[in-house]
């Protein structure tokens, strides 16, 4: 497995290049290498320790005071400013009052590199056995962190620019959300994956927002520029972060079976795993794979050796590396479905307890990589729509009307593999997908719960679907709106 290997040239001399992890290397060696790398990089091309310094700038004693004459704290109106909400009104005070942290921020921003050190023990202050998972998941600096921050401050800006007239400077503050974007997974695994997942879905959330809004803000090849970023999105590849995670779970393992300190007889380890297996078996994961083997969890058989837990994990990587390349419209079956059957059925699977832990985690993956590619081809197409307006000064008759290199994209409703519905009502253009029932409701979501994500989102494979029973299917009955 390999990570971003570019030389970094200076003045003639090279820094040393960003490490691999390779098989076999141990974790204590590779974060070495790795800090030695994250330390040798100059001020000028890394993003941390300053990226925190200037996050933390916007917390300070103007977040009292400019709260006595707004509605909200700067931080929700650098959120939630939107020209249809009630912040709006006061983006542009709070935007003053930190104009030079935002310049020092966006300056931070543009280096090329996060450049951000593995903790060890010392650093984090914390006792007893920490795992690498733990250590990369502090690097990756997560769901609360500054580049999450950072990101709402750009977003921000770049509504802000949009409605000011200034929209070349707001595609690029888009262009830097995607670098930032990218800079989560220079240290890859599931948690800076799903970081990633949601700066990329608040990114074009965004775009889409602004277009609907306002359907004349952006010129046609501004436009296509916001496309090329969605396109990328697309075409991303993250075979890395399963290899890169599995590594890091084998490192985990070995911890967890050798270390005295952590569990001293396989008992342990098995009312360990045994607690975190339950939430698979009687949650959302128990639910996606009827047909596949639930460990019985009876602690009476002890775990399988490392070696042999490592043997099997590996088989069923190679399952999940298939489906991540999958046409989710067609696949009868997922490949980890039939490999988990296969290599963990039986009264045996308590015996590898581990493994369905960490296969039930990636499963839970693989349908949030689907969704996001989902969500990313439909905005594909709903800003097609809006350049063939901008082209024509009209709405398109239907989405065969639209020149191909405004629609880049097939556009067809990933789950189905049927094509989009379109048509247009009152002179409004409308867009849905047929979801995972795969059949036309002319539209009508399907229904949830207040607050709830839509259900419809949801995926399964075709021989899933035909497993469940009609009650189950039920839930899905509706089609998914995209552009109403």
């Amino acid at each position: 497995m390999c990570l971003l290997v570019t030389p970094l040239l200076l003045g003639g001399g090279v820094v040393s290049a960003q490490p691999s992890w390779d098989e076999g290397e141990s974790f204590d060696d590779f974060r070495e290498e790795w800090n030695v790398w994250a330390e040798s990089l100059p001020a000028e091309h890394r993003m941390q320790p300053d990226l925190r310094d200037a996050v933390e700038r916007f917390n300070d004693d103007r977040d009292i005071e400019l709260n006595e004459v707004l509605s909200d704290y700067p931080i929700f109106i650098f959120s939630d400013a939107r020209p249809w909400g009630q912040d709006w009104e006061h983006i542009k005070s709070v935007r003053e009052a930190y104009q030079k942290d935002l310049d020092r921020l966006l300056g931070v921003v543009r280096r090329p590199y996060l450049g951000a050190p593995i903790p060890t023990f010392d650093d984090d202050g914390r006792s007893g056995l920490g795992l690498p998972s733990d250590w990369v998941t502090t690097h990756s600096l997560d769901s609360v962190s500054p580049l999450r921050k950072a990101s709402i401050y750009l977003r921000a800006d770049a509504v802000y620019l949009a409605f000011n007239g200034e929209q070349k400077q707001a595609i690029d503050r888009f262009r830097l959300l995607e670098h930032l974007r990218q800079g989560t997974l220079e240290l890859p695994g599931k948690i800076q994956c799903l970081v990633e997942f949601a700066m990329r879905a608040m990114q074009e959330e965004t775009m889409v927002e602004l277009v609907e809004y306002d359907p004349d803000l952006f010129s046609d090849t501004q436009l296509a520029e916001m496309q090329s970023i969605m396109q990328g999105h697309l075409a991303a590849d993250y075979g890395h972060v399963f290899a890169f995670q599995q590594l890091l779970t084998h490192e985990d393992w070995r911890l967890q079976f050798h270390s005295v300190e952590f569990a001293r007889t396989n008992a342990e380890l098995r009312n360990l795993y045994h607690l975190a297996a339950k939430t698979y078996t009687d949650g959302y994961f128990g639910e996606l794979l009827p047909m596949v083997m639930k460990p019985e969890l009876d602690t009476d058989i002890p775990l399988a050796t490392l070696k042999r837990q490592i043997k099997v994990q590996s088989r069923i990587f190679d399952a999940m590396m298939i489906d991540l390349a999958a046409d989710p419209a067609i696949q009868r079956m997922p490949e980890i479905n039939t490999a988990m059957v296969k290599h963990l059925s039986g009264r045996d699977a308590s015996r590898f307890v581990p493994v369905f832990v960490d296969t039930g985690l990636w499963r839970s993956h693989l349908g949030l990589m689907h969704r996001y590619d989902y969500q990313t081809t439909n905005r594909i197409v709903v800003l097609s729509i809006y350049r063939h307006r901008a082209r024509h000064d009209e709405w398109p008759a239907s989405l065969a009307e639209i020149d191909p290199e405004v629609l880049p994209i097939p556009a067809i409703d990933l789950y189905s593999g049927e094509p989009l519905r379109y048509a247009l009502v009152n002179n409004k253009p409308r867009l849905w997908a047929l979801g995972v029932d795969r059949d036309d409701d002319g539209g009508r979501p399907v229904p949830r719960e207040e607050d709830a994500s839509n259900p419809g989102w949801n995926w399964f494979a075709l021989g899933e679907w035909d497993a469940m029973s009609d009650e189950q299917r039920a839930e899905y009955d509706g089609d998914i709106p995209i552009l109403y």
